[in-house]
């Protein structure tokens, strides 16, 4: 997939851009006394600068003035960390009183998607670099009408600190081939949504400044352009739409063209595209979108290699209805064609329901909805095996208690997903054995559902295939799980991850503008390790896999070299057809049982530092009255809204004016640093952002599973 569209970056950066420290970046020395300038030139790279302090040196002071755009600021004394700031400030300032003697690292960051002219200076002596006071906790205005905005015009704004939104109507005629909205801000993070009537069909809060959102075949009426400022300082933007014409002419191939096979085709299949009139630049590429999506929301994407005409293979999304392809220019989002729309749509479960080997009678239908005590089941005695059949499109959201066996008033369906017996997506057929009650029933997450956890229970049930063999997961090899390509995205930059297994050993290749192969790749039914070679260092990753019946994804943290700043990464893919069953990890909990009395809000208690996609603030958590609660800072406090942990997992709500951030995190513990890590998205868009948090461990601290108040089911049987 392109690094950044719209961007030419020469590919000898691609190899520094992943994380911009400071291996392979320009190195210059400064003293005591002395100023130095210099332009650092593109997003996540770094300039350092390497300061000798002499013994008995009473302290120093690092300047970094980023003149109109927001510079950042690191330093080190060997690989200690002593100060990293990346927020808003465009001036950071660093003091530092009675330093060891010896060499220190000093690196000016550019997280901007533009050069970075500043100027640095080192000055002997400290000063009291003042700790920014938190704003009062106060609703900020929402939005503000601004007017309307025309088919090829231009609107320029300020949005004050004090406010977030500006809100323009844009009027769209029928016949209107489509439009493109661009909102630019000098630099600064603009962010913006885009609505039809209530229906959100873009909302971008990432990191780029310079956020685009592009329709083609727009139904007509009025659309909402947002523009918002999420920012601690005012927001001066300009924002142009610009109305698409046919598709444009290339020179010497005509029209650019893009042809899906006919037909609707069922989630999983391969689906080729022919296309012709293309450039023939090395990296214009064809992507795979839902219809009515953004350029920038795609489903997968490939290459075309500098071959003008041919065809592409792409693997069916699992998610149903309308979809297109489109093809750009040169790794950017310059669109050159746009095909027909074409459907997905969910086939018959295959085979349909029958009679099952082991089993009598026909099978059972059951409804999305239903638990083992549903009327066709109630009244099997103990070790009856009956053969039922779930419908397509069930919810992963039900309740269900228990691993391998499960409690009777648990929703069968998502039991069957849970293990590995059906997809939720396609439905299906299995065997529910009914059994006696257990003492106690274990929680885990398996295919993208998560049980809970329970204690005695009258009455059980376990599930197996349809043809009636072993649970889900014997016998499955871990390493098949992940076999084949995934779209990854690494601290923003996005590539590709592949996996393949030979000779009973899993090796790895890691795609960023060129082809790296991996080392240590090891994977144990639920958390993926590797490193990535990098030059002089290494980089190490380790992310946690889901499946939720529709997309399987990793997400997770690395860090390279001794430098233990960790940095976000998530590759996802939609689920393969027939993938196999992860198995069950045999690796211990990351959470341990609380002691007596112990709540499990009180092991979030207290300050985080938070990463969330890229913007560094803190998280604080308080218990209070059996009530767990929470405060958001990026720049300003925020109270959170839904606050809940049960042990392993946390998530809450950020409430945005109109709209709302949803964040989930999965709880760990290793014994010196507790760390939250997890995904968020906002509104109505499914689009995922990776979040984290970490702390050093606090003495005493406890680390527990929630009581069973948490999950609401605190019930006699």
């Amino acid at each position: 997939m392109p690094l950044r569209r719209g961007l030419r970056i020469p590919l000898a950066l691609v190899a520094v851009l992943l994380v911009g420290l400071a291996h392979g970046q320009p190195t210059y020395t400064i003293g005591l006394d002395q100023s130095a300038s210099g332009v650092v030139a593109t997003e996540a790279t770094t300039h350092v600068y390497l300061l000798d302090v002499p013994a008995g040196s009473a302290g120093f002071t690092v300047e970094v003035r980023g003149e109109d755009r927001d510079a950042d600021l690191a330093v080190y004394f060997g690989d200690e960390e002593l100060h990293y700031d990346i927020s808003a400030d465009p001036n950071p300032t660093y003091s530092l009183a009675s330093p060891r003697a010896g060499r220190y690292r000093i690196e000016v960051l550019n997280l901007l998607w533009q050069e970075l002219p500043y100027t640095i200076r080192v000055r002997s002596g400290t000063v009291d670099v003042p700790r920014p006071t938190p704003p009062v906790a106060a609703p900020r205005p929402g939005s503000v009408d601004a007017g309307s905005i025309e088919l090829g015009g231009t609107r320029t704004g300020v949005i004050p600190a004090s406010e977030i939104y500006r809100e323009y109507a844009l009027h769209v005629p029928a016949g209107a081939n489509g439009f493109t909205v661009r909102l630019t801000a000098g630099g600064a993070d603009a962010d913006m949504a885009v609505y039809f009537g209530s229906e959100e069909l873009y909302d971008d809060i990432s990191v780029d400044p310079n956020p685009l959102f592009t329709l083609t075949n727009p139904r007509a009426g009025t659309y909402r352009i947002v523009v918002k400022n999420l920012l601690a300082e005012d927001l001066e933007y300009v924002l142009t739409v610009v109305a698409d014409g046919p598709a444009p002419t290339r020179p010497g191939g005509g029209a650019a063209v893009l042809e899906p096979g006919s037909g609707a085709v069922a989630p999983g299949e391969p689906i080729v595209v022919r296309f012709a009139g293309a450039p023939g630049n090395p990296r214009d590429w064809i992507g795979l979108y839902a219809r009515g999506a953004s350029d920038r929301q795609f489903v997968s994407w490939q290459y075309l290699e500098a071959v003008p005409a041919g065809q592409r293979t792409f693997v069916a999304p699992n998610d149903v209805g309308a979809f297109e392809f489109r093809m750009f220019e040169n790794d950017g989002y310059d669109r050159l064609a746009v095909s027909p729309p074409f459907d997905v749509e969910v086939l018959a479960v295959p085979g349909g329901p029958g009679s099952m080997p082991g089993t009598t009678g026909p099978s059972v239908p059951l409804a999305c909805g239903d638990n083992a005590r549903a009327a066709a089941l109630v009244d099997q005695a103990e070790g009856a095996r009956t053969t039922v059949t779930c419908p397509a499109n069930c919810s992963a959201g039900a309740s269900v208690w228990g691993t391998d066996v499960y409690t009777d008033d648990s929703n069968v369906c998502a039991a069957a997903a849970h293990a590995g017996a059906i997809d939720l997506v396609r439905g299906g057929t299995f065997v529910i054995t009914m059994r006696d009650g257990l003492e106690r029933y274990e929680a885990s997450t398996r295919n993208g559902v998560a049980t809970r956890a329970w204690g005695r229970w009258p009455r059980s049930f376990d599930i197996t295939s349809a043809g009636g063999g072993a649970d889900a997961g014997s016998g499955t090899v871990a390493d098949d799980v992940l076999v084949g390509t995934w779209n990854l995205t690494a601290n923003i930059h996005r590539g590709t991850l592949v996996f393949e297994r030979q000779g009973g050993e899993l090796l790895g290749s890691f795609s960023l503008g060129r082809d790296e192969r991996l080392d240590e790749v090891s994977f144990d039914g639920t958390t993926v390790r590797f490193v990535r070679p990098a030059g002089a260092v290494t980089q190490e990753y380790v992310g946690r896999f889901t499946d939720d019946g529709v997309t399987q994804r990793l997400v997770g943290t690395f860090f390279q070299g001794s430098s233990r700043t960790e940095y976000t990464w998530s590759a996802e893919r939609p689920r393969p057809v027939g993938a196999p069953t992860p198995p069950r990890s045999t690796a211990s909990e990351d959470v341990a049982e609380p002691g007596p009395g112990t709540d499990a809000g009180d092991v979030l208690a207290g300050t985080w530092n938070l990463n969330a996609n890229g913007h560094r603030g803190t998280l604080v958590f308080e218990y209070q009255g059996g009530v767990l609660l929470g405060n958001y800072s990026l720049g300003r406090d925020e109270r959170l809204d839904e606050v809940s942990f049960d042990g392993a997992t946390v998530r809450f709500v950020r409430p945005l004016g109109a709209s709302t951030q949803e964040y989930i995190g999965r709880f760990t513990d290793d014994g010196v640093t507790q760390r939250l890590a997890g995904t968020f998205y906002q509104g109505s868009a499914r689009t995922e952002y990776t979040w984290s948090a970490e702390r050093p461990r606090p003495v005493g601290a406890s680390a527990g599973r929630a009581p069973c108040e948490t999950d609401g089911k605190c019930r006699a049987p």
